[in-house]
């Protein structure tokens, strides 16, 4: 071997260092974010997530040097938890949600409220990252589902509540903002207040399965609640809360492994779809149609008349119609001939003998 063959050799690079480097570290685009988490991919969006990619983003670090395909198979099935939710679905929560809470803080407060909501999917780490603080945080148990969720509520709203409970003027500016730590009786009245968040959510989600939302602990600060890890993708439930003319945000964070349990639900079935659910609207339908009252009318058959013959019309005026004693007749409800039948006499009655269904078509 000849020096400029062995410099030729060194200086050929390999084939591990001719392929650029993943970088983990960058932030994903709305698309990438969505493919992600709803297994589709928008074609416009210019590139799609490599597997060394999604195998860090599900992972939270990142990927192996020689991944075996046991890995990586496990690593996609376990971060596609979410995979195939609708988000017209989870819109459609957060709106039945937001008209329930409409109710519930009216109760509450006692006056007018008014609620704009918004769903967001984004990894956890980009949310904790771009709260405001001092916040309250309810930290809550969804025990059927075996999993977690958190509700925030913002220092604005956290201070308007407060003094609207106390008794404070309803028709000012709102309370003034301070960046102190809340004391142990507005956590105690924001923990009631999330609490009634966490009941309306519950009975949403009741259409899809039974689930009780209980709030387990506290929190001002959500690095310290440990809900996902920062790679996670999430469910961000935001409802801007509007009394009077003070304002406020509450938010709903679902982790993609709390909504493991309805995801078949969220993905395959219209909201509201459950077999118990159905049996039962059905058994209602039925009881309430079987007692409905129907019109039902026998139809004489008709003779075209002319319009003279019709003007000489007198009381005691006889009209002969084109039928017999053994015409059938058609017998009407709901608009429609169902069925044929012979007129007589019952009980001192004029009365008609069902004789012929008319069978239709589908």
């Amino acid at each position: 071997m000849t020096p400029d063959s062995a410099d030729g050799e060194a200086a050929a690079p390999s084939p591990a260092a001719a392929s650029s480097p993943v970088d983990l570290d960058r932030e994903l685009t709305d698309e990438e974010i969505a493919a992600l988490a709803f297994g589709s991919v928008d074609p416009s969006a210019g590139s799609e997530l490599s597997d060394e990619e999604i195998a860090a983003l599900l992972n939270g670090g990142p990927a192996a040097e020689e991944p075996t395909a046991k890995t990586t198979v496990e690593a996609v099935m376990a971060g596609s938890i979410v995979s195939q939710v609708s988000p017209q679905k989870l819109a459609l929560i957060s709106d039945r949600l937001r008209s329930r809470l409409t109710i519930s803080l009216r109760k509450l407060v006692a006056d007018n409220v008014d609620i704009t909501d918004r769903v967001e999917i984004l990894r956890y780490g980009d949310y904790i990252n771009r709260v405001p603080l001092p916040v309250i945080i309810g930290v809550a148990e969804a025990r059927e589902w075996n999993g977690s969720l958190m509700v925030l509520v913002d220092a604005a709203l956290v201070h308007n509540l407060v003094e609207l409970l106390m008794g404070g003027r309803r028709h000012d500016g709102g309370a003034k903002l301070d960046q102190r730590q809340f004391t142990a009786i507005e956590h105690k009245m924001i923990e009631r207040t999330i609490q009634i968040v966490l009941d309306d959510l519950g009975a949403v989600f009741s259409a899809l399965s039974d689930v009780t939302f209980t709030v387990k602990a506290t929190e001002v600060n959500p690095r310290f609640v440990g809900l996902a890890r920062e790679s996670d993708v999430v469910v961000q439930m935001r409802h801007k809360i509007q009394i009077d003319r003070r304002s406020g945000i509450i938010d709903i964070v679902l982790p993609r492994a709390t909504l493991e349990p309805v995801r078949e639900q969220l993905s395959h079935q219209r909201h509201g779809e459950r077999g118990t659910a159905d049996a039962k609207w059905e058994e209602r339908l039925r009881s309430q149609l079987v007692t409905t009252p129907v019109e039902v009318v026998a139809l004489l058959p008709t003779r075209p008349r002319t319009l003279g013959e019709v003007l000489a019309w007198r009381v005691g005026s006889h009209l002969a119609l084109d039928a017999t004693p053994e015409t059938l007749i058609d017998v009407v409800y709901g608009g429609m001939a169902a069925w044929k039948g012979l007129t007589g006499q019952k009980a001192g009655r004029v009365a008609v003998c069902l004789e012929q269904k008319i069978l239709r078509d589908g």
